[in-house]
């Protein structure tokens, strides 16, 4: 079986990649297989995440450190079978996880 999540984002790569550069990047996204979607952008330097199967984070950590070198900002939100909810935010040069949780503030009426 395996735990489910669901979410995704976007990870933006540095600008003014080199042609060899971009190969790597284009290979590690072609290899990768742990995501429902992953499409990569070369207009815009992104790769936007989709997932909503199970979730496996060794192999989710994998393919972020394999990206890591390429990356100048992103972020990805996921929500567990168990309502649990986390983001993994790529900040001072590491991709850094954290936990989290949803709060209802303000109470309107549905228009």
């Amino acid at each position: 079986m395996g735990y489910y999540a669901s979410g995704g984002g976007e990870i933006h790569l540095r600008p003014n990649l080199t042609e060899s550069e971009w190969e790597k990047v284009k290979g590690i996204v072609n290899d990768c297989d742990i995501f429902d979607g992953l499409w990569l952008y070369s207009e815009d330097n992104t790769i936007l995440v989709s997932h909503g199967d199970k979730y496996r984070s060794d192999w989710v950590a994998d393919f972020m450190h394999c990206i890591q070198p390429f990356v100048k900002d992103g972020e990805l939100i996921f929500v567990g079978e168990d309502n649990a909810h986390w983001k993994i935010v790529f900040e001072d040069e590491n991709w850094m996880e954290y936990d989290g949780e949803v709060v209802y503030k303000e109470k309107r009426e549905l228009q």
